[in-house]
């Protein structure tokens, strides 16, 4: 766009105008405060977990249709569904103390009246079980 030179100067303040109303307005819009950052979170993910019950009835109506179809069962996919799970399974204890009864399996830190035994000189393995 031409602008003649005797409205150059004024051009340049228009638009230097324009542009500090053009980010103040920006920096107000930007410039949420935490409470409201906050509450715009806890919308989005309300949204969130309802768009994800929305898709998850829309999957497992399609599984379905393919189990369905090719005649597949729950055992032919190999589920665990009801049966014992590996991971927090119980481990008998190896060690005890035979004064308070309480026992150690062995694994991970070991418990405090064993280790104040072993440091007064007992051997670990005189509480085996």
């Amino acid at each position: 766009m031409f602008v003649p030179a005797s409205c150059g100067l004024f051009y340049s303040l228009f638009c230097r105008m324009i542009e500090c109303v053009l980010f103040s307005t920006q920096e107000k819009v930007l410039m949420a405060t935490y409470k409201e950052l906050q509450l715009q979170i806890e919308a989005l993910k309300q949204q969130a977990e309802a768009q994800r019950r929305a898709e998850l009835a829309a999957v497992i109506g399609d599984i379905r249709a393919k189990m369905d179809e090719y005649g597949i069962t729950l055992a032919d996919l190999g589920s665990r569904r009801g049966g014992a799970s590996s991971k927090g399974s119980t481990v008998a204890p190896k060690y005890r103390n035979a004064q308070t009864g309480e026992t150690w399996t062995g694994r991970g830190k070991m418990p405090r009246w064993l280790q104040s035994a072993v440091d007064s000189g007992k051997s670990k393995e005189s509480f085996l079980i």
